[in-house]
């Protein structure tokens, strides 16, 4: 049997988020739903302390696939649950995609999260076992790190940088990237972007919980405004919420174009917040929060301390 200790480097955080959202069932919930924008973007204590409720972040590794996330939480979101979905906007992401050899790595100690998946994504699931097996096996014998399907370079997205909670805690001091920003994932905004394949599933999820009596509000998450492509106009992004907000049917509580943020708040992608960065973000989205919530803030923004 492989230890502990020998595989807390995997990619597994999303057990952490997934066991901390079943075990708070009851209590009074802010949950935040989305990408790895939002595990880098949210310091989940200071939301707390700020607004008084059990927050729970459910923030995927993207590439793990935008539509397993919404499988995984929906059964455990109950009435009077106050959901927050959190997405990274570029084009790559505006389609439904799922990677089996990803997830499968990051529940494969869960079988309840295996089977709260479709079953066109179990079988894609079942279908990398065998070679995910031998992989593992092989690497055991050789006492070597287990391989990880997922290609995270950065050391900071471990499971040894997550607490019990799922709450991220690593410290990301400045922008590491060499030009300040990914080229490989400049965001051009357009109407062009709302693809029905995607936006209907989100929608289905949305409903499914506002039926149960949960309220269901959608944020725009951080972008590094180096990244922003140069025919991405103001009159563009706003053509782009209407169709998008209009499509999915949630409630938005903040404007994609306050979320363009300077490179120096980002860390090691366009879509990752440095610590100081994820201060100012976090203060930004509990005023918007209680602005929605309780029609006015009093909440201040934090003013980055940056070289």
């Amino acid at each position: 049997e492989i230890d502990d200790m020998y595989i807390k480097d995997k990619n597994e955080e999303k057990l952490a988020q997934y066991n901390y959202l079943k075990e708070t069932q009851g209590e009074e919930r802010i949950i935040f739903v989305g990408t790895s924008s939002l595990t880098y973007g949210i310091d989940a204590q200071t939301v707390q302390d700020a607004l008084g409720k059990t927050i729970v972040t459910f923030g995927n590794y993207g590439a793990m696939g935008n539509v397993a996330m919404l499988d995984w939480c929906e059964d455990l979101i109950q009435e009077g649950d106050i959901v927050i979905y959190m997405y990274d906007i570029y084009d790559a992401a505006m389609r439904v995609y799922f990677s089996a050899d990803i997830t499968l790595e990051g529940i494969y100690r869960n079988v309840e999260m295996f089977n709260k998946l479709s079953l066109e994504n179990k079988t894609k699931v079942l279908s990398v076992l065998p070679q995910y097996l031998y992989n593992n096996i092989s690497s055991y014998r050789e006492k070597q790190t287990i391989p990880k399907y997922a290609d995270i370079n950065a050391p900071a997205f471990t499971l040894l940088n997550f607490n019990e909670k799922g709450w991220y805690s690593y410290y990301r001091s400045g922008n590491i990237m060499a030009l300040g920003y990914e080229p490989d994932s400049v965001t051009w905004i357009s109407p062009l972007l709302v693809k029905e394949e995607f936006t209907s599933e989100v929608n289905e999820w949305a409903s499914s919980l506002k039926k149960k009596g949960a309220q269901v509000y959608f944020s725009y998450g951080p972008v590094n405004d180096l990244s922003r492509h140069k025919l991405s106009t103001d009159t563009l992004i706003d053509k782009f919420m209407e169709e998008w907000e209009k499509q999915i049917g949630i409630t938005s509580i903040n404007d994609m174009k306050d979320c363009y943020l300077p490179s120096s708040y980002f860390y090691d992608g366009n879509f990752h917040l440095n610590s100081e960065g994820a201060k100012y973000f976090t203060s930004y989205m509990i005023r918007n929060i209680e602005t929605q919530l309780y029609g006015y803030t009093t909440y201040e923004l934090y003013t980055p301390e940056l070289d």
